[in-house]
């Protein structure tokens, strides 16, 4: 048994693990301007959030990817990209930014025409927060370099900014 724990104990100290690497550079830039009738739907008092919530799925889609996927590149591919080789909590993070283009960016893939009622938007918050997509997302150990990224927990984020969309 001594024997046994000995050499445990020496397996544990050669073994080395590649250290993350960290990622450089930044995303493409995604400004809500490139969706004009965001603020005619959803009001001027909510751009602010709205961008932040662009900015906070675009990080963390570029991090969680090693600078391979971002926003842009997602939303240039109608949200079909593979993903099979990418870890969980990015499968999650760009289904609801797919989730977040069709329902608050656009009606439902087509441009506001008239202003949303209170109603109509906390049902779509309501709905965006209690999906299921959402739900299976992590709020901390996405990946350790994330919150320095994004400024705290993702989940975290992005409830503070639903909450803030009036």
């Amino acid at each position: 048994m001594n024997v046994r724990l000995k050499a445990l104990k020496k397996i544990a100290q050669t073994q080395t693990t590649t250290p993350a690497v960290p990622v450089t550079g930044t995303p493409a830039a995604v400004s809500i301007s490139m969706f004009p009738t965001v603020t005619l739907g959803w009001g001027s008092n909510n751009t602010s959030h709205i961008q932040k919530f662009i900015d906070t799925l675009n990080m963390s889609m570029y991090v969680l990817s090693k600078g391979k996927i971002d926003f842009d590149k997602m939303r240039q591919q109608n949200f079909n990209v593979d993903l099979s080789s990418y870890v969980a909590s990015l499968k999650g993070i760009a289904a609801l930014a797919k989730d977040f283009s069709q329902k608050i960016l656009t009606n439902n893939g087509v441009v506001y025409k008239e202003a949303l009622k209170p109603e109509e938007k906390s049902a779509i918050i309501g709905g965006i927060r209690g999906s299921a997509t959402f739900g299976t997302i992590s709020d901390g150990g996405i990946d350790p370099a994330l919150p320095a990224k994004i400024g705290g927990n993702f989940k975290t984020i992005i409830l503070n900014l639903l909450n803030n969309i009036k």
